[in-house]
């Protein structure tokens, strides 16, 4: 089982549809990927920025005088001056905690804190439970560096702490003993959230700004060209039928102009092409059917069209009460006239015959040559009886004008008319019956006609 997707649209709808989905989706890769590449930097920048606050502070003290400051919890004016610089620094530096702080198995003491709003006293022990990872203290414990590190212990909240540790007066690292910078957690993340707000709306904007001139690019190079095409192959389909030749509507592709430079170009361009091929194919087609409906010489409908048009219209178009004519009439002794004057002469007499038929009878009245010097008529909706007796005449009054040769008399001719209304009867029956009459006419002495009602068979 083949499972399709239906898209009830126009193309309009879904080229459109499927920008603004790229456009958004392009929007969202940028806002995250963006996102994501501000929050490693401002993090970095941060540990930058903490780390030479740190490094800063560390230089103010040797391990020794840490040492000492912590032992004996007294201040002097040397403990006085790191601590101004440390404010100094605290309030340069865009950090929100400044420290110097020895760790210990048991927790960690201050010996400085530059906070003036909340200082942590000399000394003050902070139990070391939750925070850095135990993999971590070994090294916080044997004063070797520690990578920046986010965590929920301070007391201050959720910071990234940054350490620098501090040396004796050899050089020597001064186990356990740091310098401290502290930034809270929630600034940065106000920053984050700020950026990715910006972010997101300048990228939504670019992404409907791209895709509206995406849209207009497209609709311009693509679809417009299509709808074009489309409608003019619309218009060119929107021929008919007439008089049983096709008839196409060609001002659609005719008028079709498409400049893109591209295959849409050369596809109006084969469209046109199509049409002129299409338009001479029809024009032969026309003509066959034309050809194969038509005597070749009267220029008459033939017996197959009269056939088909005349057993069409007894089975389907006849209206109740309505009186019908059929004619059958040949020309008298037409065999002598080839005979005596020649068969062009008698081919030029068939065809005045038929131009004078033509011009007797109605447009809707069907006309035919069955064949030699055979004719028959229908007069569908003839009216009356009277009427068809006046065409009788006028043929027999036409007729004697068209002479073979100017010294010879006019012909004459012999029909048999068969009036019907709404009565059921096959063609092939009618036919029988008028040619019935018509033998009647021939055996009387011919130059005459005969009108008989269906109802009298």
């Amino acid at each position: 089982m083949t499972f399709k997707l239906k898209f009830p649209l126009s193309l309009n709808a879904r080229l459109t549809l499927l920008i603004l989905l790229m456009s958004l989706g392009m929007a969202i890769v940028l806002i995250f990927t963006g996102y994501k590449i501000y929050r490693v930097n401002t993090e970095n920048r941060y540990i930058d920025r903490g780390w030479r606050a740190a490094a800063a502070a560390a230089a103010l003290l040797s391990g020794e005088e840490a040492e000492v400051y912590l032992n004996t919890l007294s201040a002097d004016a040397r403990y006085q001056e790191v601590m101004k610089t440390l404010r100094v620094l605290l309030e340069s530096g865009d950090i929100d905690s400044l420290y110097i702080i020895r760790y210990v198995p048991e927790g960690s003491s201050f010996i400085f804190d530059a906070d003036t709003e909340s200082p942590l006293p000399m000394g003050y022990l902070d139990p070391w439970k939750e925070g850095f990872p135990e993999e971590d203290k070994p090294s916080l414990l044997e004063g070797r560096e520690v990578s920046p590190r986010i965590y929920d212990t301070n007391l201050v909240g959720q910071v990234l702490t940054v350490h620098y540790p501090l040396r004796y007066r050899d050089g020597r690292v001064a186990p356990g003993f740091y310098a401290g910078a502290d930034f809270s957690v929630e600034s940065l993340r106000r920053e984050w959230r700020q950026y990715f707000w910006n972010l997101a709306i300048i990228s939504l904007v670019v992404s409907m700004i791209f895709a509206f001139i995406h849209w207009f690019i497209v609709r311009r190079m693509v679809i417009n060209p299509i709808g074009t095409m489309a409608a003019a192959v619309r218009e060119y389909l929107a021929g008919d039928v007439i008089e049983g030749g096709i008839r196409p509507n060609i001002s659609g592709l005719t008028r079709l102009s498409i400049h893109t430079g591209d295959d849409l170009e050369r596809l109006a361009e084969s469209l046109k092409n199509m049409e002129n091929k299409t338009w001479d194919f029809i024009q032969s087609l026309n003509e066959a059917k034309r050809k194969a409906a038509i005597d070749a010489l009267t220029q008459l409908h033939n017996r197959e069209t009269f056939y088909n048009n005349v057993s069409v219209f007894l089975l389907h178009n006849r209206v109740p009460g309505h009186i019908h004519a059929y004619m059958m009439m040949d020309i008298d002794h037409f065999k002598l006239i080839n005979d005596t004057f020649g068969h062009s002469a008698g081919d030029d007499i068939l065809k005045r015959c038929a131009l004078a038929l033509s011009r007797i009878f109605r447009r809707s009245d069907e006309v035919a040559r069955m064949g030699g010097d055979e004719f028959t008529i229908f007069c569908p909706n003839v009216g009356t009886e009277e009427l068809v007796k006046q065409k009788a005449d006028q043929i027999k009054e036409t007729f004697s004008k068209i002479k073979p040769h100017p010294d010879s008399p006019g012909i004459t001719t012999s029909a048999g008319i068969v009036m019907l209304s709404d009565e059921p009867i096959a063609y092939e029956e009618l036919f029988g019956r008028a040619d019935t009459v018509l033998y009647q006419v021939k055996m009387s002495g011919r130059n005459g006609y005969k009108i008989v009602s269906l109802a009298d068979f």
